[in-house]
């Protein structure tokens, strides 16, 4: 089945080009690699917005949509390293060991930027980020 990387209806937060960057590898060209990208893509950009409980970015000043696209890029890393949701992976007699969190998680630093980077809408309220002066 081939992909779709242009849906309408579909926000993406990041491209391929920028998540294949961040970890220093080749923009994959072909399926299955390509079609892994745009899927982890995708659910980074929509646990992005989830968190932000907003449908879009559309709103949002440059720097803002940067910042909120930075942790998109990441969450959409840690998904196509590991999307098998591997909590940990032992080689060998102990020389290796990796340990992964679930990546669909936000970590603490990226929940941080994007509660100041970003108005979050909750119900009826719209809070603002604390500013500092």
């Amino acid at each position: 089945m081939p992909i779709i990387v242009n849906d309408p209806g579909e926000v993406m937060l990041t491209t391929a080009a920028k998540v294949a960057a961040k970890m220093h590898v080749e923009t994959p060209t072909a399926d299955p690699d390509l079609a892994a990208l745009y899927e982890a893509i995708r659910e980074a950009s929509g646990i992005v917005l989830s968190h932000l409980n907003r449908e879009s970015v559309e709103t949002l000043t440059d720097a803002r949509r940067a910042a909120v696209s930075a942790v998109a890029t990441r969450v959409a890393m840690r998904l196509w390293r590991n999307p098998a949701d591997l909590s940990s992976d032992a080689y060998g007699t102990g020389e290796a060991s990796f340990s992964y969190a679930d990546p669909r998680l936000l970590t603490g630093d990226e929940v941080k930027s994007l509660s100041k980077s970003v108005l979050r809408v909750r119900g009826p309220i719209l809070m603002n980020p604390a500013r500092s002066t």
